[in-house]
C-alpha cells in the first residue's frame, strides 16, 4: 500500500507547490510549509480512501474537504497568520488543482 501512495504524494506536492507559487506564495519557507503539510495529509487521505471508501466519489469529496480544512488550520498555526479567509481560499484552490488533475490522470489511466 505504501507504493500506491508515493506517486499521488509526489504529484500532489508538485501540483500544489506550483499552484501556491503561481498564487503568490513564492518564499521558500511558504513552499516548504505547504509541502510538509501535504506530506502529512496526502498519505493519510489515500490510506483512508483506499481502505474504507474506494470508488465512492461522494466519500472522496468529503475527505478532500476535510483535508482542505485540516491543511488550512495547520498552515494558520505554522505561519501564525490571521489571514483566515485568504489562506482558506489558497488551500481550496491548490487542493482543487491537484484533485482535478488527479481525476484527469485517473480517467485517462495515466496513473
Amino acid at each position: 500500500m505504501l507504493l500506491n501512495n508515493i506517486l499521488p504524494l509526489v504529484l500532489t506536492i508538485i501540483i500544489e507547490g506550483l499552484a501556491a507559487y503561481f498564487l503568490g506564495y513564492k518564499k521558500r519557507s511558504q513552499i516548504l510549509a505547504i509541502t510538509a503539510i501535504n506530506a502529512m495529509t496526502n498519505p493519510l487521505i489515500n490510506i483512508i480512501y483506499q481502505s474504507y471508501f474506494y470508488n465512492s466519489f461522494p466519500a472522496l469529496l468529503v475527505l478532500e474537504l476535510a483535508v482542505v480544512l485540516v491543511e488550512w488550520a495547520l498552515l494558520i498555526f505554522v505561519w501564525r497568520s490571521r489571514e483566515f479567509k485568504k489562506l482558506f481560499f489558497l488551500f481550496l484552490a491548490i487542493n482543487a488543482s491537484s484533485f482535478f488533475i488527479g481525476l484527469i490522470l485517473v480517467y485517462f489511466s495515466i496513473v
